[in-house]
């Protein structure tokens, strides 16, 4: 299947990349578990994470907001960024970093995102297992030759080691009002670790993200119906990602909209439970 769609194909490929990627070489956590990483920098206990994931409930409740997994997640991180950033300001633990970051925190960047950004830099490959270095070597293979760019909501730079020649773009702004070419890029739009401020991890990030995916999805959408898109590191379950094929499905005409069903290239596993509206 994935050989006919590229034969066919006039255009290389886009790669919409998830965590599942990063997880896989890097050994980075979940949304999940580095909620929990932070959650026991706060709080010592055993059951630290629970306590926050317990009193985001509540809220949600209170608020009589749905309980999904993003709505969950973002009312914990709120929670944890909350703690988390009085926390910074006077433990010693982060007295290095505050000499560091003092730029940043004048420009009104939370610690928790600068901490996080931190924990992703110190990520590398030295502890790859041997299993997957060919792996790497061989996405390194495919680079401008194999793939027009990358799209991905990670926040680590592993798409910038391994395809080091292409121009990057951070977070939507960055992507929304520079000159794009979809040659040869890669854009990060869920933020970097390279700029702290731009991770979009709580409520509020996330909804300025919601506010503006209309015009990502515009920013996007030609990429979409020209490019054979190949999602690598999650499945279409994820509500980030609905969103974002929602808003560019709601600008396609019909045509265009079957063109868009005929070049996403799906894991078997994802694609026998999912339906394109």
């Amino acid at each position: 299947m994935l050989a006919d769609i590229l034969h066919k194909s006039h255009s290389l490929p886009f790669l919409f990349v998830g965590s599942g990627l990063s997880m896989r070489y890097l050994s980075t956590k979940t949304w999940g578990e580095l909620l929990r990483y932070f959650a026991q920098l706060v709080d010592r206990s055993d059951y630290s994470f629970e306590k926050y994931e317990t009193k985001a409930k509540h809220i949600l409740t209170e608020q009589k907001r749905k309980i999904t997994k993003n709505s969950l997640y973002t009312t914990v991180a709120d929670l944890i960024e909350h703690d988390f950033n009085l926390l910074w300001y006077e433990s010693d633990d982060f007295r290095e970093s505050r000499e560091k970051n003092k730029n940043l925190i004048r420009r009104g960047v939370s610690p928790f995102k600068i901490e996080i950004a931190n924990h992703l830099k110190r990520v590398n490959l030295k502890n790859t297992p041997d299993v997957y270095k060919r792996e790497i070597e061989l996405l390194k293979r495919l680079g401008k030759k194999s793939i027009a760019g990358v799209i991905t909501t990670n926040y680590d730079c592993f798409l910038e080691y391994i395809y080091n020649d292409f121009n990057v773009y951070v977070g939507q702004e960055e992507l929304l009002f520079s000159p794009t070419y979809g040659i040869s890029e890669i854009y990060k739009i869920h933020g970097c670790c390279k700029k702290p401020e731009t991770i979009v991890i709580n409520s509020e990030d996330y909804l300025n993200f919601d506010k503006k995916n209309a015009y990502l999805a515009a920013k996007l959408m030609t990429i979409f119906v020209e490019h054979p898109i190949i999602f690598i590191g999650y499945s279409l379950e994820d509500e980030n990602i609905q969103a974002i094929l929602k808003s560019i499905v709601d600008c396609l005409s019909n045509d265009n909209l079957q063109r868009l069903k005929d070049r996403l290239i799906l894991n078997f596993r994802t694609l026998k439970n999912t339906r394109i509206p």
